[in-house]
Order: C-alpha cells, then sequence, then structure tokens
C-alpha cells in the first residue's frame, strides 16, 4: 500500500539517493545543493510498504493563480505508487486548498518524456517548449510545459 507523508528534512539524503538514480533530468551535483534545492518547498513523500521510494513537491506558488508539481519515484516503484486517494490529496491541496486555477508541470524533452506522457494520462495538457531552458549534465535540453486547470480536474470533487 502506498500514502504520502508530510516532506521532512529527515526524508532529505535518501530522496537524493532516489533522484540521483533514477530521475533523468537530476541536476543536482551535491546533496548540499539538492537540500537547497527542496529546503523552500512543500510536499510530500511517497511511501510503499514503508518505504520512501519517491517525492512530490510543489514550488513557485503565486497564490490564487498557479502553483508547479514536481515528482520524482525510484524506478522499481513507478506503476506502484499512485492511487486514487493520493491524486485526491496532491490535486485539492493545489486547486482547493491553495486555491490555485491552474497546476503546471515541466519535463525535460528526451529525458522526460514517459513523465510528460503520463502528465497527459492524468489530465494535464502541453502548453509549450522553452528551448534549451535547463542544463542537464552539461547539455542543454528543451523543456515541456504543461499544465491542468481546477475544471479540468477529475480527482477532486
Amino acid at each position: 500500500m502506498s500514502w504520502l507523508v508530510e516532506l521532512s528534512p529527515i526524508h532529505f539524503e535518501t530522496l537524493y539517493e532516489i533522484a540521483r538514480e533514477h530521475d533523468p533530468s537530476f541536476a543536482c551535483d551535491s546533496l548540499d545543493h539538492f537540500v537547497a534545492a527542496l529546503y523552500s518547498r512543500e510536499g510530500w513523500v511517497v511511501e510503499v510498504d514503508d518505504k520512501v521510494v519517491g517525492c512530490v513537491t510543489l514550488s513557485n506558488l503565486t497564490p490564487g493563480i498557479d502553483v508547479v508539481i514536481h515528482v520524482f519515484v525510484h524506478t522499481d516503484y513507478r506503476k506502484r505508487w499512485l492511487n486514487r486517494a493520493i491524486l485526491k490529496q496532491i490535486f485539492t491541496t493545489c486547486f482547493v486548498d491553495l486555491g490555485c486555477v491552474r497546476v503546471t508541470g515541466w519535463g525535460v524533452e528526451g529525458l522526460t518524456d514517459e513523465a510528460i506522457c503520463f502528465q497527459s494520462r492524468l489530465g494535464f495538457k502541453y502548453e509549450g517548449t522553452c528551448r534549451s531552458a535547463t542544463r542537464i549534465k552539461g547539455e542543454l535540453r528543451d523543456v515541456i510545459t504543461v499544465g491542468m486547470l481546477r475544471e479540468e480536474c477529475r480527482w477532486i470533487a
């Protein structure tokens, strides 16, 4: 069984190892860099059978307008961690608790195509490509932007 637990600094080292090994768009060069990137975010740790397997975080909140969602999960658990209760918790937080009218997601073209396809199945819509918008392992990459409006979200009541 899987569930979300509030993100805490006690999880950072484990999450760093998971992201480093299983997120192809991972761009932090040290644990300190990762902690600095994660520290200001709200979110949850994904647990499956009492084991930390990933993370869902929110950033760039524009109150009443938008929030950016970030997800990474150990490859062995990608098809096992998600359920309706988790989706309801995530999107209720974004659309109801934070009052956002949209949620934005990003993906790195050529590295996270599977994730972009998955976002589409959840209800996100393709919005555009930012050319050469990030550097991963020294190489410039395009970033795909997807979005979901509150009225398009089937995961909240």
